[in-house]
């Protein structure tokens, strides 16, 4: 008789990617604005040149995106790469 065989070991997944994505600032005008929450009645933290690239989270809320490096940003000034 031969030993009983043990099956193959299962190969361990892939963690999930995450939801960062990079995007391209497209405003009509030079820049826009960060603030610190989703709307313009939280505070200004920094402006963000027209045709910079940031990495949003892919936490959303309304039409704001939440920047990996801190703070929100209107979706509608963000196009995909």
């Amino acid at each position: 008789l031969y030993p009983p065989t043990s099956p193959s070991p299962t190969p361990t997944p892939e963690p999930p990617p995450s939801g960062n994505r990079q995007r391209r600032v497209v405003t009509d005008g030079e820049s826009t604005s960060v603030f610190d929450g989703p709307g313009t009645e939280f505070g200004f933290l920094r402006d963000v040149p027209n045709g910079s690239i940031v990495t949003i989270t892919g936490r959303e809320s309304g039409n704001w995106s939440e920047l990996a490096d801190g703070g929100w940003i209107f979706s509608l000034w963000l196009d995909e790469l």
